[in-house]
């Protein structure tokens, strides 16, 4: 999909958008379960699929929810701080070269950073959504206003 603007081509690929040949921002589309904690940055992270155009640190990120669709809405901008890529098993959460992580405590502080309210609530919906075990990116990002002061 291509579309013309004043600034030159902008061309939509897997949710960036591409200005002149460069990456400009990346898409983050999320589910209306989790939009008043990004919007309030309770959640600051998301784990998603492997992207064929992967989010960069340092990246800027807009967050919204009902991407490509009417009732599509932002809820705030981010700037990328950490990409890690993780696997999610039955019983544990693997950061890829970093740590495992088996116990109960830090499986629910991690479900808790991605809005869930507990590590089994978080496993059951990826097993719902994707199945397990789930590989994918980790996404960390803080909450931007204006020109990248924190809100």
């Amino acid at each position: 999909m291509e579309y013309r603007n004043l600034n030159g081509l902008i061309d939509f690929r897997e949710n960036k958008i591409f200005m002149r040949g460069e990456i400009s921002m990346a898409l983050l589309g999320f589910q209306k379960e989790f939009a008043e904690l990004v919007r309030t940055g309770q959640k600051t992270q998301t784990i998603r699929t492997l992207r064929k155009y992967p989010v960069k640190v340092g990246e800027r990120l807009y967050l919204y929810v009902g991407l490509r669709t009417k009732k599509c809405e932002k809820l705030g901008e981010g700037i990328c701080t950490r990409i890690m890529e993780i696997q999610i098993n039955k019983n544990s959460v693997v950061e890829v070269n970093c740590v495992l992580y088996p116990n109960i405590d830090h499986l629910d502080k991690r479900a808790h950073d991605d809005g869930f309210s507990s590590w089994e609530e978080m496993r059951d919906w990826f097993d719902k959504m994707h199945g397990i075990p789930f590989e994918g990116v980790l996404i960390k990002w803080y909450l931007v206003k204006g020109e990248d002061k924190h809100e």
